[in-house]
């Protein structure tokens, strides 16, 4: 018997849904453990990866459209939608910017073995320009990617799992507020069980002494000990570590009071798999200590003081929980120290010197003045490293590829206009969390949420996370669940 149009279009629809998921969930994998998505087979790779999860959510949204089919999603409809509307718009004028800069290119960048030439084009002087043409155009191809990761992430987050939809039709979902929902689950407990190996992967290779990238892989310019995990920069391994344990803290606390709840006198341990995720935090914690990036490390005990500032004012009525906390960290501190206290003293002998800075002084120098040549539209996405090298003090001196200051970098890349507009993506996030959020979370979790997004930004003052694809796309990803997050009314008791 054929299928009604009705139920075809259901299960398209859904098959959508699922496809997008199922494409998310191996991209937050993938990107990482693919050396960071930083060689260009695994860059293109994730780029592709990111089209595909975007375009299966806007898939999943024309044909409920065309057809009228709607799933039950967690949704208000109507609650500070306009918002919502407006981080669409900043996104769209954001990606306008940089393609109006691509199609009024000033210059092509050839590079050759004697360093480069500029093949310069005729632009207009008042529109948004490059230096870089090629540059330009991988970097919004990826954009264009990144944005739609972020909005298909968004999409799928507001859906509901087969569960949660009969629950919704059966009347049951009202009495279950506070619930973690299904589809955030599954995406945290696969960050958190992905990036504690990684963890484990990092410290192992750390004190093996491999000089090869994960046993497999020479990396031009880096050696063993300035490696972590998968990361040719023990940097990088950091950051991304730091974007992710305070979720996994976070993720614990609410799983811990759900199962409290659910359970309450009768819980013993090990009776919800909530347990696991605090030994993941841990390990999580340690890599970014044994991976000895002084950067790492201030914002990991940033972060740390954070969450526990923010776990103790909510946890204040359960003594016990406090020394839990405090056990668990100083623990992990203890072992840390016992596997790198050498290095790790050693690392911040220098930390003021110019030798500590490796060179960052004269790259900030250099930075700032071609920003001051290039005000108001920068000299093009992805073009630092061409411009850079016309600004060196010596000609054989030192090529940087990157500010180590992504702020700084945005400027000389995008100008004041395109900085701005980064700025103001940025302040919209929180905007549109408090108005038009919908998975009705508690403050602990959308805390540590705010924690790790903040931490990566600090890292950007210092370094470079957001010139890694797969770290902007893991704090896209972030951003998205920090987007659709939403205060309860009456906010839980703490347990």
């Amino acid at each position: 018997m054929s299928k009604s149009p009705s139920s075809f279009c259901r299960n398209a629809n859904r098959g959508f849904d699922q496809a997008t998921g199922l494409l998310l969930l191996i991209l937050v994998v993938f990107a990482p453990w693919a050396f960071g998505s930083a060689a260009v087979w695994s860059a293109w790779t994730t780029t592709g990866l990111m089209y595909a999860v975007g375009l299966a959510a806007v898939g999943r949204r024309v044909l409920g459209r065309l057809t009228g089919f709607k799933d039950p999603r967690w949704d208000v409809p109507g609650r500070g939608g306009h918002w919502l509307w407006a981080l669409a718009m900043l996104s769209v004028l954001f990606l306008g910017y940089v393609g109006i800069s691509l199609f009024n290119a000033r210059a092509l960048v050839r590079w050759n073995i004697d360093g480069f030439e500029f093949v310069y084009r005729e632009a207009v002087a008042w529109l948004p320009t490059t230096y870089d043409l090629e540059g330009t155009r991988r970097g919004w191809i990826r954009y264009v990617a990144l944005a739609l990761a972020f909005w298909g992430a968004r999409e799928w987050l507001q859906g509901m799992s087969r569960s949660e939809r009969h629950r919704v039709e059966d009347g049951r979902m009202d009495r279950e507020s506070g619930r973690v929902p299904r589809r955030l689950q599954r995406l945290l407990w696969t960050l958190a069980l992905s990036t504690a190996l990684m963890s484990l992967v990092g410290m192992v290779h750390r004190l093996d002494g491999s000089r090869e990238l994960l046993w497999l892989k020479k990396v031009r310019m880096y050696y063993g000990s300035g490696m972590f995990g998968p990361y040719a920069y023990r940097a990088n391994g950091a950051q991304y570590l730091n974007l992710i344990w305070p979720l996994v803290v976070g993720f614990w606390w609410v799983l811990r009071r759900e199962a409290k709840r659910t359970l309450g006198r009768t819980m013993r341990a090990g009776a919800s798999p909530h347990i696991l995720l605090l030994p993941c935090a841990g390990l999580i914690l340690l890599g970014t200590l044994v991976a000895a990036s002084r950067g790492g490390i201030f914002i990991a005990m940033a972060e740390l003081l954070a969450v526990l500032l923010v776990l103790g004012v909510r946890g204040r009525r359960q003594a016990g929980i406090g020394w839990f906390l405090g056990g668990t960290v100083l623990v992990t501190l203890a072992v840390g120290w016992m596997l790198s206290g050498e290095v790790l003293k050693k690392r911040f002998e220098t930390v003021l010197t110019d030798e500590g800075m490796s060179g960052r002084t004269e790259i900030y120098e250099n930075a700032r003045k071609i920003a001051a040549d290039f005000p108001l539209f920068g000299t093009g996405a992805e073009s630092f490293m061409a411009i850079a090298g016309l600004y060196r003090a010596e000609p054989r001196g030192d090529w940087p590829a990157y500010v180590h200051n992504d702020w700084l970098e945005t400027r000389v890349t995008f100008g004041w206009i395109g900085f701005g507009l980064v700025v103001a993506l940025l302040l919209m996030l929180p905007v549109v969390h408090w108005r038009h959020g919908v998975l009705r979370m508690a403050a602990e979790f959308r805390a540590t949420v705010w924690i790790a997004l903040g931490g990566m930004l600090v890292h950007a003052r210092f370094d470079f996370p957001f010139q890694m694809l797969s770290l902007i796309l893991s704090f896209l990803v972030v951003a998205a669940v920090a987007s659709v997050l939403a205060p309860f009314e009456e906010e839980p008791p703490s347990l």
